[in-house]
């Protein structure tokens, strides 16, 4: 796998409750910061924001990226329906990415859609594969602060995952620069963090 394919993922963490808590240089600042540090792709994960108000952020974010990153996608702890994302506008072209135990399958958001799903073992990979699923996030790799309590998969076991998949797999969970190369030796075909990402939102 070469550098050029290997596939940088950051989630957003403002923390905004509100469209009247955005933040215009806060937002400017992290997007910079995101853009230089060569992110792929920007997962928002704003999970107090409404889905109305999450629509309105992503729609500002889409604008102001333009084209320097492959791609946006939404994801967040509640659930939503496919007709609730299809009916906005504001979504056109943005991603999906749902957490591990979600009911949904891509089919129903409809065609060209990029597809993601959260999963915590080979068999949750391995469903989210035939399902249809465009990538998923595999977490935790290493133990994590959030997650104390997780001791984390282990680099071993992305490489056991790589055998037995060909699904986009991205590596998630304590991740630091250090781990990289470690990451991609394990054959993932990226990484995706928060704080270390384009500085922390």
């Amino acid at each position: 796998m070469n550098s050029a394919s290997f596939r940088k993922f950051s989630l957003t963490q403002f923390g905004f409750k509100t469209k009247s808590e955005f933040e215009e240089n806060r937002i400017q600042d992290y997007l910079n910061r995101v853009i230089s540090s060569g992110i792929t792709d920007l997962i928002i994960r704003e999970n107090q924001l409404s889905l109305d108000d999450l629509g309105i952020l992503t729609f500002h974010i889409k604008q102001l990226l333009g084209d320097k990153i492959s791609s946006i996608s939404i994801g967040v702890n509640f659930e939503f329906s496919p007709d609730e994302y299809l009916l906005k506008k504001e979504f056109d072209s943005i991603g999906v990415h749902l957490k591990s135990n979600s009911k949904y399958k891509p089919s129903q958001f409809g065609v060209n859609i990029r597809m993601g799903k959260s999963c915590h073992n080979l068999d949750e990979v391995l469903s989210a594969e035939s399902l249809g699923f465009d990538y998923v996030f595999i977490s935790p790799i290493f133990p994590t602060l959030s997650h104390p309590e997780h001791k984390g998969l282990g680099l071993n076991y992305l490489e056991d995952i790589r055998k037995l998949t060909k699904i986009e797999l991205i590596a998630l969970g304590g991740i630091e620069p250090r781990h990289w190369d470690s990451c991609k030796k394990a054959g993932v075909d990226g990484i995706a963090g928060i704080s270390w990402i384009g500085g922390k939102a």
